[in-house]
């Protein structure tokens, strides 16, 4: 990306006219008890009392995006962090009633709160459903106590069976559990019984991830120093092969790589990033994707704060307006990307591999108005020799998607795409 000093592209680029009639919304709530050892998100601890200022500054950046784009239709929410659970549920009720205020917000839309179990109660999981969220995503990532130390975790096992049923016991019926392989010390039997306990409790979704030691993170310093062992790659995939086949077995559709789910309950918010649609993404350190245009916001909640209270209180109803908010909104946004039609095709390839579905000829024929292999021909001849993508027909349609062992090997194949 590159420097906002550099000209912003102007809002002819984002007008109500180039913006699909559905869109996303995503919520960063940077808050945290505490940091867990292998997290590399834009999160934070101990600053509790900028919550306050912090939701205003949402509620105001909600709003003055609203008078830009004005009124598509929202399908989906997700509050993300950090830990949404860890605010008050009146304050997610507030920015919810500010994105209806401002939007359209689909009467059937997906709305999701990322939660810590050990923040679940029944009072506060019935305050969130009242304020209107219907699905809640929990960070489980393992029902072993030991690991759950080793990541830096502040719940125990028994702690996700308590949220779980609390959860459950207050009529919430849209449940995705977090789970993380690949661990120092973990070995195959230890992984299968986490697996086997998730399906046990039968959630709607579940999310399995390997575990990546990100630069910066404790786990990785202790993992570099020789204070934990370096995870086994190997035995990572044989772990990513038996939670398919345990997951596929109980009934689940494994409609994307690290992604599980029953009929009818995929994630539609996180389909909306692997379909490469259009999303707002609100807070510090957010990303937003508009056509032609990716940014992303400042990382400090104390320049984002200020950076909002800089932007003046005005309805933007006239051209004048809008010059004199792309001036002042340049204070929130750290980095902007101009996508030209060849990095937008470079998006669609890489995420919507990701999909058990795979990539529809006749959609990006569409999308683009050029057939998939004219731009990509060589590249999709040379993974299919390697056996890593397949071609397959569906009625008229050809779709293209990963095979077996592409899906083991992903990342590389993306790679060829970018």
């Amino acid at each position: 990306m590159v420097s906002v000093i550099k000209k912003f592209p102007s809002f002819d680029l984002i007008n109500t006219e180039t913006i699909d009639k559905e869109f996303s919304i995503y919520l960063h709530i940077p808050f945290c008890k505490s940091k867990c050892y292998y997290c590399d998100f834009n999160t934070y601890s101990g600053i509790e009392s900028m919550i306050d200022e912090y939701v205003e500054s949402l509620q105001k950046e909600i709003y003055v995006w609203s008078k830009i784009v004005k009124n598509p239709k929202v399908k989906t929410v997700f509050f993300g962090g950090g830990t949404p659970s860890y605010i008050k549920a009146n304050d997610i009720s507030l920015l919810l009633k500010t994105i209806s205020q401002s939007f359209m917000l689909d009467e059937s839309a997906e709305i999701t709160a990322e939660i810590n179990p050990d923040d679940v109660t029944f009072n506060k999981i019935y305050e969130l459903m009242d304020s209107g969220i219907n699905r809640v995503s929990m960070g489980v990532q393992s029902l072993d106590d030991r690991f759950l130390k080793l990541l830096g975790r502040r719940h125990n096992s028994k702690d996700v069976i308590t949220a779980y049923e609390v959860i459950r016991n207050a009529g919430l019926n849209n449940i995705n559990l977090d789970l993380i392989y690949g661990l120092p010390y973990q070995k195959i039997n230890i992984w299968e019984n986490t697996v086997n306990k998730i399906i046990d409790l039968n959630p709607e979704h579940v999310s399995g991830y390997c575990l990546t030691l990100e630069p910066g993170t404790f786990l990785r310093h202790q993992v570099e120093i020789g204070v934990r062992k370096k995870p086994d790659d190997d035995l990572a995939a044989d772990m990513y092969r038996l939670l398919c086949e345990k997951l596929n077995s109980a009934g689940y559709l494994n409609y994307e790589i690290s992604n599980w789910a029953k009929k009818g309950k995929q994630s539609l918010h996180n389909l909306c990033y692997w379909k490469n649609n259009i999303y707002l993404g609100f807070g510090a350190g957010a990303h937003s994707h508009l056509p032609g245009l990716r940014y992303e916001n400042v990382s400090s909640p104390v320049k984002y704060i200020n950076s909002i209270k800089n932007i003046e209180d005005n309805n933007y109803s006239d051209a004048d307006d809008l010059t004199n908010f792309r001036d002042q909104i340049l204070g929130v946004i750290k980095d902007f990307e101009l996508n030209d039609k060849q990095m937008q095709m470079s998006d669609t390839m890489i995420l919507g591999l990701r999909l058990t579905e795979g990539i529809y000829y006749s959609e990006f024929r569409q999308r683009f108005g050029l057939n998939l292999d004219e731009i990509y021909g060589n590249e999709i001849s040379n993974l299919k020799e390697l056996d890593l993508l397949e071609v397959y027909k569906l009625n008229e349609d050809s779709i293209l998607r990963l095979t077996e062992k592409g899906r083991l090997l992903g990342n590389e194949v993306f790679l060829k795409f970018v």
